[in-house]
C-alpha cells in the first residue's frame, strides 16, 4: 500500500462526527452560550478568563465549520486565544493543532485543567457519553480541581438513555449525592446548582443526553 493511500485512510478515519447536526448546534447554543449569558449577565467571557472543553475533533481537511470551537468563537462568547480544547486521542489532538491562535492539550481533562489553573477558567465543559454512575468520578475530580476558582460556570453532560439502558436526571442526583469527593467539593467550593437540565436526543444511535450546570 502506498504512503499516499495510508495517509488518506488516516485522514478519513479522523472524520469522526458530523458536528454540523442541527441538534448539536442547538444544544451548544442553549447549554453554553445562552446559559452563560443568562447566569452572568454578560455577552462574553472576560478577557482574563479561559474556556475549557472536551473539544473532540474541531479540524478536518482545512475546515472547522460548525464545530464547538467555530460556534463559540463566532458567537462572540470567547476569543480564539481563550479557547482550550483537551483530547486524549493523539491523532485528533494533532489535527486540532492546525488551528492556530488557540490552545490544544492532549491528555485527561481534569489533569489538563489542573495543570493550567493560571489560565483562570471561566467556562468548563465536561462532555461525557457514558451513564452517570460511570462518569461521576471524573466529574468529581474536575470539580475538586476547580474548588477554589471563582466567577465560573461548569457544565456536565452525560447519557441517560442508550441501547436499551435507561437512567434519568434523578439517578444523576442520587449518584452525585452518594459521591463523597463531589459532595465535599460542592459545599466547600460554595457552588450553585440548578435543578433544571437540558435533555436532547443525540444523532449518534439515538442516545438521550442530559446537561446539568454549576456556577459561582
Amino acid at each position: 500500500m502506498s504512503r499516499a493511500l495510508i495517509g488518506l485512510i488516516k485522514v478519513l478515519s479522523l472524520n469522526q462526527v458530523n458536528w454540523s447536526n442541527p441538534i448539536k448546534i442547538k444544544s451548544r447554543q442553549e447549554t453554553i452560550i445562552n446559559l452563560y449569558r443568562r447566569l452572568f449577565g454578560r455577552e462574553r467571557l472576560p478577557n482574563d478568563k479561559s474556556y475549557w472543553s472536551m473539544a473532540g475533533q474541531c479540524y478536518f481537511e482545512g475546515k472547522y465549520v460548525d464545530s464547538e470551537y467555530d460556534q463559540v468563537i463566532k458567537s462572540g462568547l470567547v476569543s480564539p486565544d481563550q479557547f482550550n480544547g483537551v483530547e486524549l486521542n493523539k491523532d485528533i489532538h494533532d489535527a486540532n493543532c492546525n488551528i492556530c491562535g488557540s490552545n490544544w492539550h492532549q491528555g485527561h481533562f481534569s489533569e489538563a485543567v489542573a495543570a493550567n489553573l493560571s489560565s483562570n477558567p471561566g467556562i468548563v465543559r465536561h462532555d461525557d457519553t457514558t451513564f452517570p454512575r460511570t462518569c461521576v468520578g471524573d466529574f468529581a475530580e474536575l470539580m475538586y480541581v476547580l474548588e477554589d476558582t471563582s466567577d465560573i460556570m461548569v457544565t456536565f453532560t452525560m447519557a441517560i438513555k442508550a441501547r436499551g439502558h435507561k437512567s434519568s436526571i434523578y439517578d444523576l442526583s442520587s449518584v452525585l449525592s452518594e459521591h463523597v469527593l463531589f459532595m465535599d467539593t460542592f459545599y466547600d467550593g460554595k457552588w450553585n446548582f440548578s435543578k433544571d437540565c437540558y435533555v436532547y436526543i443525540s444523532s449518534i444511535a439515538g442516545t438521550e443526553m442530559a446537561t446539568v450546570y454549576f456556577w459561582k
